[in-house]
């Protein structure tokens, strides 16, 4: 066993285009901006699609005081940074089991990173927020990063190099504009920022990790034209809690199933997408990656709009 390894997290950012529907997950600080073709100037704006948990966030910081009314020193100030316990800037993360569990939080961990009081509920959480976002023909790109890229650029100004040059090589592009911004801060040049060793390099700047994903408009047009309650209604009752339980129903027998595309046929009016088992095993996949309590309340109030826009 290497007991070190309850002091390892990560964050986790995720998105899945469906139906013409974009769902975003997000643990941590990396963050998900859309470009998008604005109709009227011709020009691409940049929109945020995902919340991140930092608490150099004032909001996070009154989250975290809210879930822990009883802990006066929930977030620290500590060498200027706001810091979770003085320890860690993020309130949610993949792994970091010794802010999450007490048995992980002791000896042989390292001492820094052992809390002089024993904890009995979570410090931090796994639980991602979700955002949901039906996609237009003129939402050109995705870009996906990690906050290294976003202590450096701004989300207008990564969307503007995206945008400004060609599409091959965008994510190398933005992953060298900010290493040359950080070498600025530091008045150094950029080869020599590149010379030095990782391990160190990290003094001078966070580790960088980028995806750019391009939107067809074409097919973009095509979802959003012939986009319906289906995606949400079936999301819905997939999510609907058990009677017995109060817990989502994982809706696995071919009855379950039938029943969902049943009631997406009557919201229809006719077959349409939604036709097969295997449609609503693939809705399963994706629902299984985002959270009940987060995700249920606003497909209701969607499949509910969408019910009222059919009749």
């Amino acid at each position: 066993m290497k007991p070190q390894i309850a002091a390892i997290g990560s964050c986790c950012l995720v998105g899945v285009i469906c139906g013409g529907t974009l769902y975003i997950a997000n643990v941590g600080d990396s963050r998900a901006v859309l470009g998008r073709v604005m109709k009227a100037t011709g020009e691409v704006l940049a929109i945020q699609l995902s919340s991140e948990h930092n608490v150099a966030i004032e909001s996070v910081r009154q989250e975290m005081h809210s879930l822990h009314p009883d802990d006066s020193h929930i977030v620290v100030l500590k060498h200027n940074v706001w810091r979770v316990k003085g320890i860690i800037q993020l309130s949610r993360s993949i792994g970091d089991i010794y802010l999450k569990k007490a048995e992980f939080n002791r000896e042989p961990l390292y001492a820094k990173f052992r809390l002089r009081e024993p904890f009995k509920r979570p410090i931090l959480s796994s639980e991602p927020s979700i955002s949901v976002l039906d996609l237009q023909p003129h939402d050109r790109f995705i870009i996906f990063a990690s906050d290294g890229l976003w202590e450096h650029l701004s989300n207008q100004e990564a969307v503007d190099i995206v945008q400004n040059h060609p599409r091959s090589g965008s994510a190398r592009r933005l992953v060298k504009t900010a290493v040359q911004e950080a070498a600025k801060k530091r008045d150094m040049k950029y080869s020599d920022l590149k010379k030095i060793e990782r391990g160190v390099r990290r003094h001078f700047h966070d580790d960088i990790t980028v995806i750019v994903v391009f939107l067809d408009s074409n097919l973009v047009s095509r979802a959003s034209s012939a986009r319906s309650p289906p995606a949400h209604v079936i999301l819905y009752l997939l999510l609907s809690p058990s009677e017995s339980s109060g817990e989502p129903s994982a809706c696995k027998s071919k009855r379950d199933k039938g029943r969902a595309l049943g009631f997406v046929n009557h919201m229809e009016g006719q077959p349409r997408k939604w036709k097969s088992l295997h449609d609503v095993d693939c809705i399963l996949h994706l629902v299984g990656a985002m959270t009940y309590e987060k995700l249920a309340p606003r497909l209701e109030a969607r499949s509910q709009s969408n019910v009222g826009s059919t009749t």
